[in-house]
């Protein structure tokens, strides 16, 4: 939303940097300072100084749904911690139509989701920034909710990417400037389900990431113009602990392109986070605000990212748990099982 937040330290628990991913750890992806480490129950963190030139944050999380817990007028987002509102530029996947009762009607599929309106208000207060929107659940209820809901999200402050009235809206980068620094954010979904809810002339949907050089084309045009590119892709294969050689392709690509984070959903479980020197892919940031899960699709967790100027100085994750419903802090045995879920050690074909 773009809306100015003080400077502060940043507590990051970190990975590690180098040109070959080596395993997901907690180290500084750069050291230019004595470091001091806290250990609580959940987490273990670095407080690293802020350098003098611009710095700022970036938090991102899987998928959300929020249907049920606005319905019940409960806050998903109050036991997340830290919270969104504490990033620069706060991203989810939002996998639902967002639209009042009574507009448009349920599609002919299996799960079909409608969030009331007044999600969109919750959302801005937990911090979101930017929602993707380009799912294979936005349209859930047609073009007629989905569009209700792209307007009462930007009424409300959160802006959706991968979604628009039209073709060139749902292509378009968000663009920011975050402490000098130009940012852009595109999203764009390899699961469809149907070539109806596809965005083109005059017509209302989602980006499209089927054909993977318009992606690439996409990533280009907005790196000309950004100093960070985010891009949001929806893909994969649900409850899959690894990514398949075809989204890792497409991964690849999209850093060649030019993307310095890479932000994946749709699998529905964590999958690896495969960092380098110059950014990161996540493959599956897994569920977030969901419905009540255990096991794999319970755990989840919070990327959250430092920038000087530019360039990619850390990276943390705090985990939570769905347990319980909305997202809280996973406790220390949790967040270890959460870590090693992240680690592209456990899928050889993400190297």
């Amino acid at each position: 939303m773009g809306r100015p937040r003080p400077a502060i330290v940043v507590a990051l628990g970190l990975l590690c940097a180098c040109q070959q991913h080596q395993g997901f750890s907690e180290q500084p992806v750069t050291t230019t300072s004595a470091l001091s480490t806290t250990t609580t129950a959940s987490t273990t963190s670095t407080t690293v100084p802020l350098p003098a030139t611009p710095t700022w944050r970036l938090m991102a999380a899987g998928d959300v749904l929020l249907d049920d817990t606005e319905a019940a007028g409960i806050d998903a987002f109050a036991h997340v911690s830290p919270p969104l509102a504490d990033a620069d530029l706060a991203i989810v996947n939002l996998e639902t139509a967002v639209a009042s009762a009574g507009t448009g009607s349920a599609q002919d599929k299996s799960y079909v989701f409608r969030t009331p309106l007044s999600a969109a208000g919750t959302l801005a207060r937990a911090g979101v920034d930017v929602v993707n929107v380009a799912n294979n659940h936005s349209l859930d209820f047609g073009p007629a909710a989905f569009v209700e809901g792209l307007d009462a999200l930007r009424g409300a402050g959160v802006t959706p990417v991968g979604g628009g009235h039209d073709a060139d809206e749902a292509s378009a980068p968000v663009l920011r400037t975050i402490g000098g620094v130009r940012v852009a954010v595109l999203g764009a979904s390899r699961v469809i389900a149907d070539s109806g809810w596809i965005a083109g002339p005059g017509h209302p949907g989602v980006a499209s990431a089927y054909d993977q050089r318009t992606l690439v084309k996409r990533v280009q045009r907005a790196k000309a113009e950004a100093d960070v590119v985010i891009v949001v892709v929806h893909w994969g294969v649900e409850l899959a602990p690894c990514p398949d050689a075809t989204i890792v392709g497409l991964a690849k690509a999209l850093r060649a392109a030019g993307a310095t984070v890479v932000l994946g959903s749709h699998p529905h479980v964590l999958q690896p986070i495969v960092q380098d020197a110059t950014g990161l892919v996540a493959y599956s940031l897994g569920n977030f605000v969901f419905h009540h899960r255990t096991g794999a699709a319970g755990d989840t967790a919070v990327l959250d990212l430092g920038f000087d100027g530019a360039r990619l100085v850390s990276v943390t994750t705090h985990p939570h748990l769905l347990a319980s419903g909305p997202p809280r802090p996973a406790d220390a045995t949790a967040s270890a099982r959460i870590r090693a879920e992240l680690n592209p050690a456990r899928c050889p074909n993400v190297g």
